[in-house]
């Protein structure tokens, strides 16, 4: 055996290894039983990431506030296997340097899940996003919850139609955030931190459902391309239960 073989074969045993402490750790999480310091009947939910793959990309920040803006929790989180992450990094501004002595998600994990838990819903922008990486990184499941995200409710209010899709393109946080007149200087974070964009999503998601300019409540058109955005997520989050 070659050298070369000898280093491959370690290898896909240390990948092999850490694949089963992952496992283990998940199963000791979900058996954990805490009471949050702090939770909410609904929360908005936020995360910063080492890229876009919730299989192959870690979690570098979560931040989850209530409805009022109180901060249930915040934290930057050690990725585990991702030492740098510099496409990223270049949105998020969160460098290798500023998570280094922050928590493994394998320790906040129970916090994280006490809060989920006790909330009835949760609301992001692209919410499965958030949801999606949690799960893969730390086996949170939220069945039973409401789940809204706020992408889609903006999608119809924004009006730009997919031809292809047949259906109204989703638009970024920061399209949004300044559709609505939203102020980032207003938070200390600045964009694309986590919480940050918590903040901005409870500020969009509030215009939305309580909308200041007549013309939104009087344009049939817009509130029932929501009313179908709203009853088409139901629809599939009942289906998968």
């Amino acid at each position: 055996m070659t050298e070369l073989e000898k280093l491959r074969n370690i290898n896909i045993d240390l990948e092999y290894k850490l694949e089963e402490l992952k496992k283990t750790a998940i199963k000791l999480i979900r058996q954990t039983s805490l009471s949050p310091d702090k939770s909410a009947d609904t929360i908005i939910i936020d995360t910063e990431t080492t890229g876009l793959s919730e299989t192959d990309d870690e979690l570098l920040q979560v931040s989850i506030i209530d409805n009022a803006g109180a901060v249930l929790y915040n934290s930057y989180i050690k990725p585990l296997i991702h030492r740098t992450w510099k496409e990223a990094e270049a949105v998020n501004h969160i460098s290798p340097k500023m998570v280094a002595y922050a928590p493994t998600i394998y320790e906040e994990m129970p916090k994280i899940n006490a809060i989920l838990r006790n909330a009835k819903t949760i609301i992001g922008y692209n919410t499965d996003f958030d949801l999606n990486f949690l799960y893969f990184s730390g086996g949170i499941s939220v069945k039973d919850k409401e789940i809204v995200d706020v992408m889609e409710l903006f999608a119809p209010i924004y009006g730009e139609w997919n031809d292809y899709y047949g259906t109204f393109k989703c638009k970024s946080l920061g399209v949004a955030a300044k559709y609505f007149g939203y102020d980032w200087n207003s938070r200390p974070e600045g964009a694309h931190n986590s919480l940050a964009d918590c903040y901005a999503t409870l500020f969009v998601y509030d215009k939305i459902i309580n909308p200041e300019k007549p013309e939104l409540i009087e344009n049939k058109e817009l509130t029932d391309a929501i009313e179908k955005v709203f009853n088409e997520r139901f629809e599939r989050e009942w289906k998968s239960r």
